[in-house]
């Protein structure tokens, strides 16, 4: 997981740079979905893209469909990349900023989840187990969890 992940959610920041290794198809469709949708397209005034949104090294990012080898194109709203098919089964290593992740209906749902369960702590700092016995859940000063079967 890239160090700017949130564990918990499983998410990204923007702006981190990735560095992945693909493995370009051996057959069609000649295409390599990235780990994370890249930030972009970022064009110079001369209106090349910008080799820090999308960068492989000794390649050229095109528009349209790559028509000669070393040449690839990037879908900046889904992460896809796709290659000529005189490139199929090479390897190489791609570097990009990411865009950040969507915020999806499950990420919101997660959240929620354990903002209810935060709330139900502070409305009831306990839980009942299998033998009914309360269990209370205690927080001191240092942040250290202890439970009793006293409030």
């Amino acid at each position: 997981m890239p160090g700017a992940a949130d564990s918990f959610l499983d998410v990204v920041d923007e702006d981190v740079i990735q560095q992945q290794t693909i493995v370009i198809p051996s057959v069609s469709p000649f295409n390599v979905q990235l780990t994370y949708v890249p930030k972009g397209p970022k064009r110079n005034i001369n209106g090349t893209v910008d080799p820090t949104t999308v960068y492989i090294q000794n390649w050229m990012e095109i528009e349209g469909t790559p028509q000669q080898q070393n040449q690839y194109n990037v879908d900046y709203n889904t992460g896809l990349l796709t290659f000529n098919p005189r490139d199929a089964g090479t390897s190489l290593v791609v570097q990009y900023k990411t865009a950040g992740n969507l915020i999806t209906a499950s990420t919101v749902n997660t959240l929620q989840d354990a903002t209810y369960v935060l709330e139900e702590f502070i409305l009831h700092p306990y839980v009942i187990d299998s033998d009914l016995v309360k269990w209370y859940i205690h927080v001191d000063t240092s942040g250290t969890l202890s439970t009793s079967t006293t409030p």
